[in-house]
């Protein structure tokens, strides 16, 4: 059974700008998600940060980091580093099917955000064969997102190589 992600220790991104806490929080594999608060004395830089540092937190985690500025205000998507290969256990949250490619969001547990990886790409060349593994994936994929199975993942480059369902 794959192993859960090791904790780490959050560290302090106050007073760093944008690019500085990206590359902190990245140092120790944890993700962000940056809110910019209408001050009109921000400067720019991190004010605000949830959790906390010397929180302890599995990696991926997410750093909910507040910016005060007198510009914009709104929030970013999530940004930081995920997994680009191995094997993870946990649950399909979404399944997607674009003109290019399908894939699923997996949720690891913990606490952490989904993570996206592709089913196939259209734009590779298959035979017959390729297709019905396509629909096979597909069909699986659909199967687990139900929710009541747990799902083990194995993927090269974000690219879903095989997935157990079990219960």
């Amino acid at each position: 059974m794959p192993t859960p992600f090791p904790n780490v220790m959050v560290p302090s991104v106050i007073g760093l700008n944008r690019g500085d806490v990206l590359v902190r929080l990245s140092s120790v594999v944890l993700r962000t998600i940056t809110v910019f608060t209408e001050s009109a004395t921000g400067g720019g830089v991190a004010a605000v940060q949830s959790p906390v540092a010397g929180t302890t937190v599995p990696q991926y985690s997410v750093v909910r980091v507040e910016y005060p500025n007198p510009v914009h205000t709104g929030e970013t998507g999530i940004e930081g580093p995920e997994p680009i290969s191995g094997l993870l256990e946990g649950t399909i949250s979404a399944v997607f099917i674009g003109p290019d490619n399908a894939g699923i969001a997996f949720s690891p547990g913990q606490g952490i955000p989904p993570f996206s990886f592709v089913l196939y790409r259209d734009t590779e060349q298959v035979a017959r064969e390729g297709y019905m593994r396509r629909g096979a994936l597909l069909a699986l994929a659909q199967r687990a997102f139900t929710g009541q199975s747990n799902v083990r993942v194995s993927f090269e480059n974000k690219v879903v190589k095989a997935f157990w369902i079990f219960r």
